[in-house]
């Protein structure tokens, strides 16, 4: 036979073509996959942050109310003991010179004394510290 009319195999080329479009496809794949982890990652992070938060305010909140009911304790103590009316924290604030003031103070739990009249620090209603 003569080299012309012998009958080759085809050898097909689209294997190689294929495997490549598999390797695009796969690619493309787990670069989804990482987006979608990263995006539940920050998910989480956030997540966690707005609980912290949270977690705080109610702390804040608590320690806030603990501190004003002892105030109100030891307000009522003095108000009992004491027989100026503007020597207690009620007396001072519901005192008729002090309608429309903001009144401010601070609360030392560590002190001997909780609170104190002249510590306080007052507004009028134009915003001039009064002393």
């Amino acid at each position: 036979m003569k080299p012309e009319t012998m009958n080759y195999p085809k050898v097909s080329t689209s294997l190689h073509n294929q495997s490549g479009v598999a390797l695009i496809v796969v690619l493309l794949v787990l670069i989804l996959i990482m987006i979608v982890g990263a995006i539940a990652v920050r998910q989480s992070t956030t997540d966690l942050k707005v609980a912290t938060a949270d977690q705080v305010n109610k702390l804040l909140f608590q320690a806030n109310d603990a501190a004003l009911l002892k105030v109100e304790k030891e307000d009522r103590i003095l108000s009992a003991a004491s027989r100026e009316k503007n020597d207690t924290l009620k007396g001072y604030i519901s005192s008729s010179e002090r309608e429309g003031h903001k009144i401010s103070f601070c609360v030392r739990p560590r002190s001997t004394k909780l609170f104190s009249i002249l510590e306080i620090s007052e507004l009028n209603e134009s915003n001039a510290l009064l002393t």
